[in-house]
């Protein structure tokens, strides 16, 4: 073989090799964790810069990038039974799936962005499970939770978490509290921390109205801040 025909051969086999890494990577970049198992309205899933709708009964991958449209909502069904509702206007990303039901470990972190979502932890140990935020990082302790975060600027938040069941840890750059069935806690960029407090049944309500895109989440800002706290009852904005 001559040297042009060496070298030629040597481009084509390493051709050959990137594309079979691409491939490879392609795959585990879709492996399947789960279904859409209910979808309103406008949802979608980006991965790869590819962008396609979600439906009920839709697979959803590792890495994909969930994303909801006004008055939409989706709920997302995991393999280890794990529950993900996101609400409108929302976007989510399950940054890391793994599930061995045969050896009982595995690890599931979701980045949440800003919206309205719900959670309620499946078959995996309860550390196994950690939900990041832009304000703050959620360790699961066997658990419902919804929280709200919402932008009101470039770099400034506003956001909620409420414990329904169950307990959670929470992590607000090294300020770290429990939260307990019925408890919730408020955070502003602007004001800090407040609470945890005991959530009401009608703030409770505000907030499934505002993870449908049925009510504009000012109403419930406005609504908190003017709910008695059970730390020291302190209201929220005075």
């Amino acid at each position: 073989m001559n040297t042009v025909s060496r070298i030629l051969a040597g481009m084509f086999a390493a051709a050959f090799v990137a594309a079979s890494l691409a491939a490879f990577a392609g795959e585990a970049s879709a492996q399947k964790i789960g279904v859409a198992s209910a979808v309103r309205n406008e949802v979608a899933g980006v991965q790869g810069g590819a962008q396609r709708a979600l439906s009920n009964g839709s697979d959803v991958s590792a890495n994909e990038r969930i994303r909801t449209g006004a008055a939409s909502t989706a709920q997302f069904l995991f393999l280890d039974q794990t529950t993900l509702s996101v609400g409108a206007q929302s976007e989510v990303v399950l940054d890391r799936f793994v599930y061995d039901p045969n050896r009982g470990n595995g690890k599931v972190v979701v980045n949440a962005g800003v919206g309205a979502f719900r959670f309620v932890s499946g078959a995996q140990k309860s550390t196994a499970y950690e939900i990041r935020t832009p304000v703050a990082t959620i360790g699961v302790r066997g658990t419902v939770i919804h929280w709200i975060v919402k932008q009101l600027s470039p770099g400034v938040y506003w956001a909620v978490f409420f414990v329904p069941q169950g307990s959670i840890v929470i992590n607000f750059g090294g300020k770290t509290f429990t939260l307990n069935a019925g408890d919730a806690i408020t955070y502003s960029t602007s004001t800090g921390l407040q609470g945890p407090y005991k959530m009401d049944f009608f703030n409770e309500r505000s907030m499934q109205y505002v993870f449908n895109g049925t009510l504009d989440l000012s109403t419930l800002i406005n609504s908190l801040g003017q709910s008695r706290c059970a730390n020291n009852n302190f209201c929220y904005g005075q």
